[in-house]
């Protein structure tokens, strides 16, 4: 009498080959389908995952031109959209996918994996610099389109009042991260300065408007400046979408020095340091 699961494919669930009345239905549907149900077998113990790590480590170390090769045409795969979501509807349908990785129990094995990795302090440190190094992370922050995202953010978080106020410190209230921290650094060197004090004005379409510097450090006006606010070099304005030349002929006028993000993370740096990330976090309001 013929189950319920004979002449289906125990790997992708494609019909099989009935062979006799003795041997009845095959298990597979080819020799492929049965290559990966023992590989299947054979990866669900730990010792033979870690081998077979071993021997693809090795191999792939002395033949390079190989694994390049592998990595070019993958590459090539994964930069075609159709074959991506190709890929994506083959995986999201796999037996492997529905039955275990659906699970209840695959799930909170992730996520007790991912809380005892980032509960090690080295280990985010680790992860972060990897990200932060990676070519991807260095083109996309140069590039137009994360300029533009990255002004959208600002710009919706301003309108919902998250930017008013974002740090308190030393009865002060600051508007960003670096200005927290560029006036932690001066205090702590006994260095002679004063915060949002002073008032510029400039004019525009024959209209007043007024600035105040971030800092005067004994004479010298400073302003800090984030990647959304500047574009090509010059003052950038990401609300109207305009360049802030008014402003910028202001800054030049009163010879104000202007610190960019490579500039100002050494502040950054300084504050975590020496104070910890902790601290940074009570700061915030």
């Amino acid at each position: 009498m013929r189950k319920t699961h004979d002449g289906v494919c125990l790997c992708c669930g494609k019909q099989t080959k009935f062979y006799n009345l003795q041997r009845g239905y095959s298990r597979t549907c080819s020799k492929s389908c049965g290559a990966r149900i023992g590989q299947h077998a054979r990866y669900e113990r730990k010792d033979e995952r870690i081998k077979a790590h071993i021997r693809s480590k090795k191999f792939y170390d002395a033949h390079p031109e190989t694994k390049k090769q592998i990595s070019d045409k993958l590459k090539s795969r994964y930069e075609n959209q159709a074959e991506r979501d190709k890929i994506s509807k083959l995986v999201k349908s796999s037996q492997k996918f529905l039955t275990t990785m659906r699970s209840d129990e695959y799930r909170a094995n992730m996520h007790n994996i991912l809380v005892e990795r980032y509960s090690d302090e080295n280990a985010r440190i680790k992860m972060s610099n990897a990200v932060k190094n990676s070519e991807k992370a260095k083109l996309s922050k140069t590039s137009e389109e994360f300029r533009q995202k990255q002004s959208k953010i600002m710009h919706d978080r301003i309108q919902r009042g998250e930017l008013n106020t974002r740090y308190e410190y030393d009865s002060h209230k600051f508007m960003s991260l670096p200005e927290l921290c560029f006036y932690i650094y001066l205090k702590e060197h006994s260095i002679s300065f004063t915060y949002q004090r002073d008032k510029l004005s400039y004019i525009v379409d024959d209209e007043q408007h007024y600035y105040i510097p971030d800092f005067k450090v004994f004479n010298t006006f400073v302003e800090l400046k984030g990647p959304h606010l500047l574009k090509n070099g010059h003052l950038w304005c990401p609300f109207s979408k305009t360049y802030s030349s008014a402003k910028e002929m202001c800054m030049q006028q009163h010879n104000v020095k202007m610190f960019t993000e490579t500039q100002y993370k050494k502040y950054i740096d300084y504050v975590k340091i020496v104070h910890g990330i902790d601290f940074i976090k009570s700061c915030r309001i």
